[in-house]
């Protein structure tokens, strides 16, 4: 169950980021420039954000994740580290993986690569 309470997590967190990158790219392209430099400078612009806030709940979460022997710690601690997982796969995902794949495959009709 574990398991499967980090992906249901890790998609709800990497779905809200991909909505960001990929209409930052969307703005850029209708905006007259070509889908890889479009891609690369939404990926530049989106990482500051998106690891601010992902430190942020991180620090904010490391007590709970870290703690043991107290009581409520036996349910606190699995799941803060469920939301742990879900922001660095979040993370990865966003900063290397959808540029790479918006490059690669393109995004809508009529978007124009170099």
């Amino acid at each position: 169950m574990m398991s499967g309470q980090r992906a249901a997590l890790s998609v709800k967190i990497f779905g809200d980021d991909l909505r960001g990158v990929y209409e930052e790219v969307k703005r850029r392209v209708d905006g007259s420039v070509d889908l890889t430099p479009a891609v690369v400078r939404a990926a530049e612009e989106r990482v500051a954000p998106t690891l601010m806030t992902a430190v942020t709940a991180a620090l904010g979460l490391l007590p709970l994740a870290l703690a043991s022997g107290r009581p409520g710690s036996e349910i606190q601690a699995p799941m803060a580290l469920v939301t742990l997982t879900g922001l660095v796969t979040s993370n990865v995902l966003n900063m290397v993986v959808v540029p790479a794949l918006l490059a690669r495959w393109g995004g809508e009709p009529g978007w124009t690569t170099e």
